[in-house]
């Protein structure tokens, strides 16, 4: 007993020690800055967490360029069933004399989904039946902002509310807009897969 107390109280000092933001610079004037509200208690989770919303600067580095990598997380559902999460900012690239030259898409950066029934990802697959994706792709562009973005299930993202799906395109070519599209638990429960957390939502 005493043993399983030491364990859990170390568990929850780790997580709250870890710090709320997360920021790394060099000098060249490369800047990354991540704004977290709250990580997760759950050490596996957490590392997902870490692993989905903490980038690693090398791929962003370019030549006679410094980049600013500004985002923030926010948990958007969190019960007995589901923790998701999204990542919203904005890569700029600036040239030597600070003026900006580019941009990289989009406001959705990333987007952490995590099934606490099975403690692991939870997938698209395991959301919503892969072999209705055809039906609900038109349910996607109905509630869409943008309706010509959401032509695929190939690269589609999502997160969960309390009230509804949003699906989204990380890689979608928009600077100053997400492609998101919100669509209600109840429209998407007839596609649900098998013990998918869809299921326990109505």
């Amino acid at each position: 007993m005493r043993h399983t107390l030491l364990f859990l109280a170390l568990c929850t000092l780790s997580a709250s020690a870890l710090p709320r933001d997360w920021s790394w610079h060099d000098n060249r004037g490369n800047k990354a800055m991540v704004k977290i509200a709250a990580w997760p208690q759950n050490a596996k989770l957490r590392a997902a967490f870490r692993t989905a919303f903490i980038p690693d600067p090398k791929p962003l580095l370019v030549p006679d360029s410094s980049f600013n990598y500004e985002a923030g997380v926010r948990t958007t559902l969190d019960n007995a069933r589901v923790y998701s999460a999204v990542e919203r900012g904005l890569t700029t690239y600036h040239d030597p004399r600070g003026q900006m030259v580019g941009a990289h898409p989009t406001k959705v950066l990333n987007v952490l989904n995590w099934d606490r029934r099975t403690n692991s990802k939870l997938k698209l697959g395991a959301l919503l039946d892969k072999k209705q994706m055809t039906a609900v792709l038109p349910l996607i562009k109905r509630h869409a902002d943008y309706p010509e973005a959401f032509d695929s299930a190939d690269s589609l993202g999502f997160y969960l509310t309390s009230k509804d799906v949003v699906f989204c395109l990380p890689d979608a070519p928009f600077v100053s807009a997400s492609a998101e599209s919100r669509v209600p638990y109840a429209e998407l429960t007839p596609f649900a897969a098998p013990h998918s957390p869809l299921l326990d939502m109505r």
